[in-house]
């Protein structure tokens, strides 16, 4: 994503995503971290939870803060293009016919209330999206879909039912993808969960509403013994 090297013969499975993660907390010598995910993250977020709780995790994880995301397959309303994006027939050709004009349209529907200056920021991620191959790499990525529909969906939801640290979940309640349920249900499984809605946002809380989405995170952080 963004300004991130996408090279071809790299993998793309949540699992790869988390030995990178790891890989750079340990090179900065952390041993004990806050973890703040938003949407593909909070996939790599469970499977950070799975190897805590088998006990391979090399640090620890003070508590997590899970926004927005559609994490449970069969309950997320995906986009059109997320659905062509993860068959592997339709892959290429959505990658290739994607253009800065779908992805405003797309990225738009995902705010709750969308601006006229909206567009310039749109564009500017849509570069960055482009960027090293970067069409090429939304085909890669949108395989975790598949991990989270059936290849890794009983993993992290036991992950999920195990992870006894606190836990926050901070939803945007006017996602149309990550739908409120989603968060309803996350908050019932996680054992020490704490459930903050912010009103009137959508998909992107930390855009939508920085102030507010900043807040509640770091409130709750600070909250943590």
């Amino acid at each position: 994503f963004g300004l991130s090297a996408k090279p071809r013969d790299a993998g793309y499975s949540i699992l790869d995503q988390a030995d990178r993660a790891l890989a750079l907390w340990q090179q900065l010598g952390l041993a004990r971290v806050h973890l703040l995910a938003h949407d593909y993250g909070c996939s790599v977020a469970t499977e950070l939870f799975h190897r805590r709780a088998a006990g391979t995790l090399p640090l620890q994880l003070a508590s997590a803060t899970l926004v927005n995301s559609g994490l449970y397959y069969d309950m997320a309303r995906l986009r059109l293009v997320q659905h062509l994006l993860r068959l592997r027939l339709t892959r290429p050709l959505a990658s290739r016919l994607g253009s800065g004009a779908m992805y405003r349209l797309n990225m738009r529907r995902l705010w709750a209330a969308p601006t006229p200056e909206l567009d310039a920021e749109l564009d500017v991620l849509w570069q960055m999206t482009c960027l090293d191959h970067g069409k090429a790499a939304l085909g890669w990525l949108s395989h975790y879909l598949e991990e989270r529909r059936w290849i890794h969906k009983e993993r992290w939801a036991d992950a999920i039912r195990r992870f006894d640290a606190p836990a926050h979940v901070l939803w945007g309640d006017r996602d149309p993808v990550g739908v409120p349920a989603i968060a309803q249900r996350l908050a019932s499984e996680l054992p020490r969960a704490t459930l903050t809605w912010l009103p009137g946002v959508g998909h992107y809380p930390m855009l939508e509403a920085g102030e507010r989405f900043s807040a509640a995170a770091l409130g709750f952080i600070g909250r943590v013994p």
